[in-house]
């Protein structure tokens, strides 16, 4: 599955990539000492590209735009938009290679089961040298392969590295299939285009008709979602919890699907001490980042049992003066745990209706108790151990357009 990221910056620095599963392209060719990771994300504009290589000579033995880039130290990425169903080289292959030099050659292939270098990619891509090797990141828009990208759609993938550690020395590649000749789509793997958010920004859809605040949480299916999960079992916790958001011209809206087999509040009502127990947790902060609380900061949480306490930050602190005009929040109890899903007015917020590309702070949280008395297992998106923090906080962006899935797939 390839994740959602929706602010990947093309520079060679793959620390955003963290929370991107890789594809190891272990064990290595015969007789080379490389070890190489590709990772694979997208949004609605391109299929990134992360390749980190360790390798301790790096030899170059042809290079040059649309030169033989195989031939010497380099990555390669494959595409085919048929998912494995052309069983040869058709025009819905395409080929990516960078090498360590920050060559580039693209190629596409024909009817006629070729490589075509006239076609060109588009693609933006950085090389950076590090102390064990390289690193490579690149983008491949959408728009250059003639897909429309949406959740759920399959795609046929191979991913390569190549060494020589000697000039003029034979290169030994390795792909992720396995393959002694990359060139057969049919055999290549097959990649999913998932919804989990990775990054650290959340592309919040526009909604795609009116939403009803009922805690039925069909119209958030097709939207990208955050996942808790990793971050509960670390602290201790047996829940699994996913956020999605989306919006439209009155409000904000926030659903949560909660896996909880032990439901307990210690603490509750309306403006209580909700965090006190199983409950979910809603920041948002408006305009530049700040580091310390203001009233621009927002903050609604509801338990399990339906309470909500709602604050905007001020100097001092948290202010429970400020609330909601109506408390739109439903929690339904599932035999397995809960949803919770709430809307949050613009219009409370003090603001208009935002227009599409606007970023606010974000952040989303998760509070677990099991045994009643205990303290509560606290995690949140953006990894605090204290909440208020605003300036830690991580981020979301208002899309143009509703979230979409690809006929016939599904939205991992």
């Amino acid at each position: 599955m390839a994740r959602l990221h929706a602010a990947v910056a093309v520079d060679g620095a793959l620390s955003e990539w963290s929370s991107v599963p890789g594809i190891a392209l272990d064990p290595p060719s015969v007789g080379s000492d490389n070890a190489a990771t590709a990772k694979l994300a997208w949004d609605a504009a391109n299929l990134y590209a992360a390749f980190s290589v360790t390798d301790s000579s790096i030899v170059v033995n042809e290079g040059g735009r649309d030169g033989e880039l195989w031939n010497g130290d380099a990555v390669e990425l494959m595409i085919d938009t048929s998912a494995g169903a052309s069983s040869a080289l058709s025009p819905s292959a395409f080929h990516v290679l960078v090498n360590a030099n920050g060559d580039l050659t693209d190629e596409r292939g024909t009817a006629g089961g070729t490589w075509d270098r006239s076609w060109t990619s588009n693609a933006t891509y950085r090389v950076v040298r590090t102390a064990a090797g390289y690193d490579v990141e690149m983008a491949v828009p959408w728009s250059t392969l003639g897909v429309a990208p949406c959740a759920g759609l399959r795609l046929g993938i191979d991913v390569a590295n190549d060494d020589v550690d000697v000039a003029g020395g034979t290169p030994k590649p390795v792909d992720w299939s396995r393959l002694t000749r990359f060139a057969q789509p049919a055999r290549w793997g097959v990649v999913t285009l998932g919804n989990r958010v990775a990054g650290s920004l959340y592309p919040i859809a526009l909604a795609s008709g009116p939403v009803s605040v009922d805690g039925a949480l069909g119209e958030y299916t097709a939207s990208p979602y955050v996942d808790l999960s990793d971050a509960l079992a670390a602290a201790g916790s047996d829940d699994r919890v996913t956020a999605r958001l989306v919006w439209d011209a009155t409000a904000l809206y926030a659903a949560f699907d909660v896996s909880d087999p032990t439901l307990v509040v210690n603490s509750g009502g309306m403006d209580g001490e909700v965090w006190d127990g199983d409950g979910v947790e809603v920041m948002v902060h408006l305009g530049a980042p700040a580091a310390a609380l203001s009233p621009s900061d927002f903050h609604v949480l509801a338990n399990v049992n339906g309470d909500v306490t709602d604050e905007r930050g001020s100097p001092t602190g948290w202010d429970r003066s400020w609330n909601l005009r109506a408390r739109l929040v439903s929690v339904v109890r599932k035999p397995s745990g809960y949803v919770v899903e709430m809307a949050i007015p613009w219009a409370d917020l003090g603001i208009a209706a935002p227009p599409a590309g606007t970023r606010i702070g974000l952040d989303l949280a998760h509070n677990d108790v099991d045994v009643a008395g205990a303290a509560p297992k606290q995690v949140d998106w953006a990894g605090l151990t204290a909440f208020a923090q605003p300036g830690k906080w991580l981020g979301g962006r208002l899309e143009a357009t509703a979230a979409c899935s690809a006929p016939g797939g599904r939205a991992p």
